[in-house]
């Protein structure tokens, strides 16, 4: 009963301070074929997909994938300061969830301007990671066609569902996966409340 939860909440003081959407994707019945123009779409314009496994080939590779996480990190805003390349790479191969199929970076002319990837699963079932692209490529419909890529995969690889988070205020991405057949489920609140000190500190 979550709108008598809020109600309980904002009468004792609360606030909400977040909120995160979480949606699923059964596998079973998603069919990747409907959605051909969307890969078409990026393929007209020059933008091609390749999972890191195909980039294996690829001696920049690794320095382009650093430079397209340093570059998001910088678009998200003031934050800590990013990592070495050194520092970077050994952290990043070591990763626990990493699945080199089932991560997805666009290209164009030999530069990285995306990612989307599934997260490593010892079930039936998929997490999923982060989606996104350089503010420059922004609603191109890259998002979406990075996911659809993953998801393909995903299927092939007889995964039956996937389940991915995102900050409810991420229009973009609530349209990406509500486009690609996801169902919202009820979402994750972060309330906080503020305490007055009961006596004068000064």
């Amino acid at each position: 009963d979550l709108p008598r939860a809020m109600r309980f909440l904002a009468e004792r003081g609360f606030v909400e301070v977040r909120s995160e959407c979480e949606m699923h994707l059964d596998l079973t019945i998603f069919d990747a074929g409907a959605y051909a123009e969307d890969l078409q779409h990026i393929e007209e314009r020059g933008i091609t997909l390749k999972t890191l496994t195909e980039l294996a080939d690829d001696p920049a590779r690794d320095g382009k994938l650093y430079e397209l996480h340093q570059r998001q990190h910088e678009a998200e805003g003031p934050q800590t300061t990013f990592a070495s390349f050194a520092e970077w790479q050994a952290s990043f191969w070591q990763l626990p969830h990493l699945l080199p199929d089932g991560f997805c970076v666009a290209i164009d002319d030999e530069k990285y301007i995306g990612h989307s990837h599934a997260m490593r699963s010892d079930t039936t079932e998929l997490g999923y990671g982060y989606t996104g692209v350089l503010p420059a490529y922004h609603n191109q419909g890259i998002a979406r066609a990075m996911k659809l890529r993953v998801l393909q995969w995903a299927k092939e690889q007889a995964y039956t569902l996937v389940r991915s988070w995102s900050d409810s205020r991420n229009e973009a991405m609530l349209r990406v996966n509500l486009h690609l057949g996801f169902v919202v489920q009820p979402p994750v609140l972060w309330m906080e409340k503020k305490w007055k000190p009961l006596i004068s500190l000064d």
